[in-house]
């Protein structure tokens, strides 16, 4: 009888422990799927407008060249560029691209503890880190309606070297729209500007029947 006393006692003090050395580790656990994103409720599929500009070095502020870049319309389910002023107007672009260099990311930035670097930045932060309105790159994403959905800074590469700083990180400053908080994203994060990076142009080929006229032109000597 004792020796089933001095078992069941010690079954009790091995469950305990068990119970305590699983809720400890439970509490140290960071479930990433419910992290808070950056753009709470983004969907790329909702995107039909896309602006990606920066302001020219040098540039008068409000002066019609003022920022480079270019705007993307989506098209019968197809991005094309949509500057009506620019010689790219109406070109198609590469989807692939669209999707996996600007729009998975933007749906992939989770606000922690840990990536929240600075909660209210002021100018000088935000320069450094290419964030403020002269250098930073800007990205807005809109619906079908021109509603807002994204409104992103992107800056520098984390790992580049700044001035005034020892940054140690990898991964790329952003900032969400006029908030001031500067937030560490972990991947690269960079768009080229020029359109013809972008352009789809991939040879299309057409039968016979859809070739209606060819022109051929030269210069003679």
């Amino acid at each position: 009888m004792r020796i089933n006393l001095l078992l069941a006692f010690a079954f009790v003090l091995l469950t305990a422990g068990s119970v305590y050395k699983c809720t400890s580790q439970n509490a140290g656990f960071v479930d990433l799927s419910a992290t808070p994103k950056m753009f709470d409720g983004f969907v790329a599929d909702n995107v039909a407008i896309l602006q990606v500009t920066r302001k020219r070095e040098g540039a008068q502020e409000g002066s019609p060249d003022a920022h480079e870049g270019f705007a993307l319309r989506k098209a019968d389910g197809r991005w094309i560029f949509a500057d009506q002023g620019n010689p790219w107007y109406g070109v198609p672009v590469r989807q692939a691209d669209v999707r996996g260099q600007i729009l998975d990311k933007i749906g992939k930035i989770k606000l922690t503890g840990s990536n929240v670097i600075v909660a209210n930045a002021d100018e000088q932060m935000l320069e450094r880190r290419g964030l403020d309105e002269g250098h930073g790159l800007h990205v807005v994403a809109q619906n079908a309606q021109q509603e807002p959905l994204a409104d992103l800074w992107i800056g520098t590469p984390a790992g580049a070297s700044q001035q005034g700083t020892d940054e140690a990180v990898q991964g790329t400053f952003l900032r969400k729209g006029e908030t001031k908080a500067i937030v560490l994203y972990e991947e690269p994060f960079s768009l080229d500007l020029d359109p013809k990076t972008w352009s789809d142009r991939q040879r299309r080929d057409l039968g016979d029947g859809e070739i209606t006229e060819l022109q051929v032109a030269g210069r003679t000597e």
